[in-house]
């Protein structure tokens, strides 16, 4: 599409701004100088960007990566974010996050409320192949390492006989500034459908 064609020209252009090592040192990737190539996980997957050109493969899968990865990792190495705030928002609380939020709620959200809601023991593997750690929220909950600065909570409040399930997805306070907003519902879609692949 023109849209991502165009994002993705903008955010290579970013990268030549950078300098690689200390990017990759901030953002939990790393850098080899010989091969010029910056090496980071996104939801377990390793994917190599080429320095400076920013191009997106795979580190060990013979296959293209979706566009919108591609965009949102460059972003993400590009920006100098902070570091963890410990302070947990709703995806509405992030800059913007009104404009954006029924889509991520539809993408997002509500697919693992329907998916899940009457069989979390299966959210639960799912969620730990993706190296997720319990944490104490809803009737189960997840933090899910996306990205090495940006971990998403998972909370899902299983059904009953008298209320249908139902779940939310929580960020760090110091997320919106690795990604913008539209980058961030992105992440949380591409993570939805990686915990319901992994069923």
């Amino acid at each position: 599409m023109k849209q991502y064609r165009i994002a993705y020209q903008k955010a290579c252009q970013k990268l030549k701004e950078i300098d690689p090592e200390k990017a990759s040192l901030r953002c939990g990737g790393k850098y080899n100088e010989k091969e010029k190539k910056i090496s980071i996980k996104c939801l377990g997957q390793e994917y190599t960007i080429h320095y400076p050109g920013g191009e997106v493969s795979f580190s060990n899968v013979d296959k293209e990566p979706r566009e919108a990865i591609k965009i949102v990792l460059l972003h993400y190495i590009a920006n100098e974010g902070s570091a963890l705030k410990n302070k947990l928002i709703s995806f509405r609380e992030l800059p913007g996050g009104d404009a954006y939020y029924k889509a991520f709620q539809r993408w997002a959200i509500e697919p693992i409320a329907h998916h899940f809601d009457k069989k979390p023991h299966l959210f639960k593997e799912a969620v730990l192949r993706l190296k997720g750690t319990k944490v104490e929220y809803g009737d189960l909950a997840f933090c899910i390492p996306a990205l090495p600065n940006i971990p998403l909570i998972y909370i899902l409040w299983v059904a009953d006989e008298e209320f249908t399930g139902a779940c939310n997805i929580l960020f760090d306070y110091s997320a919106s500034s690795w990604l913008h907003t539209e980058d961030l519902a992105f992440l949380g879609e591409f993570t939805t459908e990686h915990l319901i692949e992994m069923e």
